[in-house]
């Protein structure tokens, strides 16, 4: 954290939660080293992508059919 007045505002970072990097989101959810530093709450990722349970039923499908259903 910087005062504006010290850096410039072209210095400054700024968080975008619909990046598909989820490395500076990562990097702001381990912001605080304890817990009397301030601590960034909110969203840190808004990505659109496929729903775990259905990745999961696909990969299934596609073992069984394989494999055959044992």
């Amino acid at each position: 954290m910087v005062d504006v007045a010290d850096v410039g505002e072209e210095h400054l970072l700024v968080h975008d939660e619909h990046r598909a990097d989820p490395g500076l989101a990562f990097m702001l959810s381990r912001l605080a080293p304890d817990t009397h530093s301030p601590t960034p709450v909110g969203v840190f990722r808004d990505v659109e992508g496929p729903e775990y349970a259905t990745e999961v039923a696909g990969h299934l499908e596609v073992a069984t059919g394989r494999l055959g259903d044992r």
